[in-house]
């Protein structure tokens, strides 16, 4: 007998990688903002980061 797989699980997984992808996203923006010393935009995204990581990790667990 193989894996069990249901359309739930495989889409909670699509989420949590999106969610991942957009993070890391973020912090390469943050990233190139730093290289260009641009402190307001790496203010904002960091801020961003921080309310994208809050609602990643306020969210029914996974497993």
């Amino acid at each position: 007998m193989g894996p069990v797989c249901s359309n739930g699980i495989v889409e909670s997984n699509q989420k949590i990688v999106a969610a991942g992808n957009e993070l890391d996203s973020i912090q390469r923006q943050i990233d190139a903002a730093k290289r260009a010393d641009d402190t307001a935009r790496v203010a904002e995204l960091s801020r961003q980061l921080e309310g994208k990581k809050n609602v990643v990790r306020g969210d029914r667990p996974y497993f």
